[in-house]
């Protein structure tokens, strides 16, 4: 299905309203896709839509994949007009039918595409997944957030909560290229999360779960109160990956009066990763120095940690 709007230099192109959209494919070589474009020589209103869902289910005599698509374009002469912002619901990813004894053959895929001249905002995003068959194959594409999610804007890319709770696969979800994002949740199995920029919430699963945090840190560390927070993190098995911070750790169970404590203490600690708990707390300040020039470049929060205190073996460099 195509929705085409378009507007010459004379003429703006106002805004676009769509409901929520439901989209579902099911067996061999079955493709479900909605197209929207817009474009404008001129300026251009907003573009909101609802809801996304996308389920779908595969067939026991399927020899391609089933599909389900949604591409937003929205274009407008940068020299002449202006592009309005893009506003989507939630985005709602589901192979719950996915039947898991069939050939390796009948998988399903999905894939978003959203360009935009201006902001892009989106809700929520809920990932339902994760199967694999007989001989150990994945039998879907959303294992990687980046394979099947693609937005690119002029603007910022403004990102909900991201739950990958009911994946039952490993899963890669990266939001390093999205300028916010809500609570970030893993796969069941292992899971690599890279974050952005931003202060971000991320729940760790039962799998090996590693997170990468990105060098572009924007968040001040100067407070405390607008760090990053690793909830659910297991000392056991899960791993912090910092760019370009070394492999000079003190890290120790020892615990500081309180947080401007911290801070000086990691300043003055000519290391690459400083790591402590404060008086009366479970929680773990984790300062980083990326630049080896002997000062905090940011810093982050390991929430009450299970498996006992962390070692130099819960944090490398990626």
């Amino acid at each position: 299905m195509y929705i085409t709007a378009e507007a010459d230099t004379d003429t703006e192109l106002g805004s676009i309203t769509i409901g929520d959209v439901e989209i579902y494919a099911e067996g061999q070589s079955a493709d479900a896709c909605l197209t929207i474009s817009a474009s404008s020589a001129n300026d251009m209103g907003e573009i909101t839509i609802g809801d996304i869902s996308i389920s779908l289910a595969n067939t026991a005599d399927a020899t391609s994949t089933a599909t389900g698509c949604m591409y937003l374009c929205n274009v407008t002469n940068i020299d002449v007009g202006q592009g309005g912002q893009i506003t989507i619901g939630n985005i709602d990813l589901n192979a719950a039918d996915v039947t898991d004894d069939y050939l390796d053959s009948a998988c399903v895929c999905a894939y978003v595409c959203i360009t935009g001249n201006a902001d892009v905002n989106v809700g929520d995003i809920t990932v339902v997944g994760g199967y694999v068959n007989g001989n150990d194959t994945l039998m879907d594409n959303f294992d990687s957030l980046t394979s099947w999610l693609d937005i690119s804007a002029c603007g910022d890319i403004n990102v909900g909560d991201i739950d990958y709770s009911d994946y039952e696969a490993s899963a890669t979800i990266d939001v390093s290229s999205f300028d916010s994002v809500g609570i970030i949740t893993a796969a069941q199995k292992d899971t690599v999360i890279v974050d952005n920029g931003g202060q971000n919430f991320i729940y760790l699963g039962d799998g090996l779960d590693t997170v990468c945090l990105v060098d572009d840190q924007s968040t001040s560390y100067a407070t405390g109160l607008d760090l990053d927070i690793i909830y659910n993190f297991n000392s056991d098995d899960d791993i912090i990956e910092t760019s370009g911070s070394g492999t000079d750790e003190s890290v120790s169970s020892t615990s500081l009066a309180n947080y401007a404590a911290f801070v000086t203490a990691a300043n003055n600690a000519d290391t690459d990763i400083f790591a402590r708990k404060l008086v009366g707390g479970d929680d773990w300040y984790v300062a980083v120095d990326q630049d080896g020039d002997d000062t905090i470049d940011f810093a982050f929060i390991i929430a009450d940690p299970s498996g006992g205190n962390l070692t130099s073996a819960n944090f490398g460099e990626y």
